[in-house]
């Protein structure tokens, strides 16, 4: 796969006269009968299956020659990124190790319909929806929107929830997420509003960043060998909904590594020894 990526950035470089670019594309890239979207930029390649809940089956960070996902199998099928759960309360890490989450969501990833595939020449998105009934009382109204731009190597996930029930409803929104990263721990971070994470054998760094304070929790992915085939991310809020009153939230995920990683680190080194070199007469 790295080769494929390799291959396809020095088709683009030969073929684009510009540096910056975005544009969308539908096809049955995995052959399942079913088509696609491709959101593409020079930095970044999104596979989108609507018709497996609008997950991600791949994201490609073409600087890096990598796709920063877990191929590693969910109970016989692809494990999918950006797939939406619900569920009544805020589970604890060691009910996402145990595999004891009580989902009200049962089906893995649903069917959602295309709203809207829109592409600039330096951006693209694409809006999709479904209306979950969760039992016969309550129902909700989820859209869904991701959106690249060129220049930068960050993608943005916009939900918006909407309560079609009679009453309030409280539960808990959580977005699971599959990465490539190796040997990596077990850990929970309540109520933060960001969130990265690092792998040394990649020399990789993906960084969240929320609209509203969420819960982060992380569990090893084992293989059938019971060795590391990557890393399950839940990023969990609680959640409150009046009927009928929208709820929006989003999230920021941004890919950096190598050189762009090195020099992210030395501004926040230099910015931290700030005060430290002020005190000593700003040398």
């Amino acid at each position: 796969l790295q080769n494929l990526i390799k291959a396809e950035n020095l088709i683009d470089i030969s073929s684009r006269q510009a540096s910056k670019w975005a544009q969308v594309s539908e096809l049955d890239y995995d052959c399942d009968g079913s088509d696609e979207i491709i959101l593409e930029t020079e930095a970044q390649n999104v596979y989108v299956s609507p018709s497996l809940g609008g997950g991600i089956l791949e994201l490609d960070y073409r600087p890096g020659n990598i796709n920063i996902l877990s191929l590693a199998q969910k109970e016989g099928a692809q494990r999918l990124s950006f797939i939406e759960h619900i569920v009544d309360s805020l589970p604890s890490l060691e009910d996402f190790q145990l595999g004891k989450v009580n989902y009200l969501t049962k089906e893995y990833a649903r069917p959602l319909q295309i709203e809207k595939i829109k592409a600039k020449e330096e951006s693209c998105k694409i809006s999709l929806y479904e209306n979950l009934s969760l039992s016969e009382e309550f129902n909700l109204d989820i859209r869904k929107q991701m959106s690249l731009r060129s220049g930068d190597s960050v993608l943005g996930v916009e939900y918006e929830l909407i309560n079609k029930s009679q009453t309030v409803r409280d539960f808990c929104f959580i977005i699971e997420i599959n990465l490539g990263f190796q040997d990596q721990d077990a850990g929970a971070e309540i109520d933060v509003n960001s969130f990265s994470i690092f792998s040394k054998p990649s020399n990789i760094s993906v960084s969240y960043q929320f609209n509203l304070i969420a819960n982060i929790f992380k569990t090893p992915i084992l293989n059938s060998q019971n060795k590391s085939g990557g890393l399950s991310l839940y990023i969990a809020w609680n959640v409150k909904l009046e009927p009928d009153t929208p709820l929006v939230l989003s999230l920021k995920q941004e890919i950096l590594s190598g050189l762009l990683l090195q020099k992210e680190n030395l501004v926040e080194d230099s910015l931290a020894n700030v005060p430290e070199r002020l005190a000593q007469g700003g040398r």
